[in-house]
């Protein structure tokens, strides 16, 4: 099942942003004989607003005083407002990726928690023609990733269903905000984090593998069928879906069968290697399937 939505985080996803951030934030520093900070420091800082960038680029002690963190982060927003663009750029292939994806029709958002202004002033200048659907930042009223509020906003504005988006980003937060929404998730490694070879966790390395595991079609693990669309998914008790089976493989939380491997026996008789057989191959053994399981209920 390709995806109907996908969300991307900005910063360290879509575009490399650091080189203008660390100047804007050093700047704010050094107007107050304050020490600043490289390229490299600044990587773990980002990700979570600027007003709590300009905090964690205080010293420690003066990162409770909030009278200088609205003033520092006055001076950022202006230095950087100014020069927001100097550096920044997007990654190799993203652009490509994003128009591909929007010619296949797939619906696109932009989920960040860069200040509302920033992100959209971004997305119009580097990608010019592309329709998000949505591009969400950091808004007053609205809370920061990863509150799911933001994956929530996109759902609604694209009518899709969970099941039917992905998140991709660069950081644990996108990670986790995609988890909070119901939503799948793909982390990058050419961002400011280091997320490959986390537990559980699909990471792309390329913009090229990006797009083949975006658009790469889904088959039941039971018997093979093509996972389509979400209408074809099985479900759980409780009534969400799950992406792995199809809804005659899997009702209610259980395999349609006493055993799975009664049912896997019984494709490895009939059909030795079902991920490997064609799509008409595969649709007259889904047929002979849907008698068999006719008779077994």
């Amino acid at each position: 099942m390709t995806y109907k939505v996908v969300l991307f985080d900005l910063d360290g996803t879509l575009l490399d942003t650091l080189e203008d951030l660390s100047e804007a934030v050093n700047h704010a520093l050094r107007l107050r004989g304050l020490p600043e900070h490289s390229r490299d420091e600044y990587r773990t800082m980002v990700g979570h607003g600027v007003r709590n960038l300009v905090k964690k680029a205080l010293p420690d002690g003066m990162q409770g005083d909030e009278v200088l963190i609205d003033s520092a982060l006055a001076d950022f927003k202006a230095y950087y407002t100014a020069h927001i663009d100097v550096h920044t750029h997007p990654y190799p292939g993203m652009q490509e990726l994003v128009d591909q994806l929007h010619g296949m029709g797939v619906r696109l958002a932009v989920a960040s928690n860069k200040f509302q202004e920033g992100t959209e002033y971004l997305v119009r200048k580097f990608f010019p023609g592309i329709p998000f659907a949505a591009v969400l930042g950091n808004r007053p009223g609205f809370p920061l990733k990863p509150d799911p509020e933001i994956v929530g906003e996109v759902l609604r504005c694209t009518g899709a269903r969970p099941e039917d988006a992905v998140l991709v980003g660069d950081s644990p937060t996108d990670m986790k905000t995609a988890a909070n929404g119901g939503i799948d998730a793909i982390a990058i490694t050419w961002g400011y984090r280091q997320m490959k070879g986390t537990p559980g966790l699909t990471t792309v390395d390329t913009p090229e593998e990006l797009l083949a595991t975006l658009t790469a079609p889904r088959y039941c693990q039971c018997c093979g069928m093509p996972l389509a669309d979400s209408t074809l998914l099985g479900h759980e008790a409780d009534g969400t879906l799950n992406r792995d089976y199809c809804k005659w493989c899997y009702i209610d939380g259980r395999f349609a069968y006493t055993s799975k491997d009664a049912l896997l026996d019984f494709l490895v008789r009939h059909m030795p290697n079902p991920n490997k057989q064609s799509d008409a191959d595969r649709k007259l053994f889904f047929d002979a399937y849907l008698s068999t399981l006719k008779h077994w209920k």
